[in-house]
């Protein structure tokens, strides 16, 4: 049986939480989301990482009904964890947005 996007996504949320927790050496009592909204490369997606929080702990903390979650996260939710689990394992360096040198133009006076 196919597995559900709630259970996909709980998964993904661990697996974020579990790298953060190892690459910032954060305490099992410190907020991962609220550590990782506070770093430059993620302000831009605050908003949408404190909704996928708040997706988490409703499908984390409510009883399901009838043994379905109450909320079913969309595929961008989803995409969204991936996208930062893989920016988190493979951080941008300078050197993937930098101009090489023989690309650069100038003039002297």
């Amino acid at each position: 049986m196919a597995r559900s996007n709630a259970e996909i996504f709980l998964d993904y949320y661990k697996d974020m939480e579990y790298i953060i927790r190892e690459k910032y050496k954060l305490e099992n009592w410190e907020s991962t989301i609220r550590y990782l909204t506070g770093r430059r490369e993620f302000k831009k997606i605050v908003n949408e990482l404190q909704y996928c929080r708040e997706v988490r702990n409703l499908l984390s903390h409510k009883p399901k009904l009838n043994s379905q979650y109450s909320v079913e996260p969309s595929d961008e939710m989803i995409h969204l964890l991936k996208t930062v689990i893989e920016r988190l394992e493979r951080p941008q360096v300078i050197m993937d947005i930098a101009v090489p040198v023989e690309e650069i133009l100038y003039k002297s006076f």
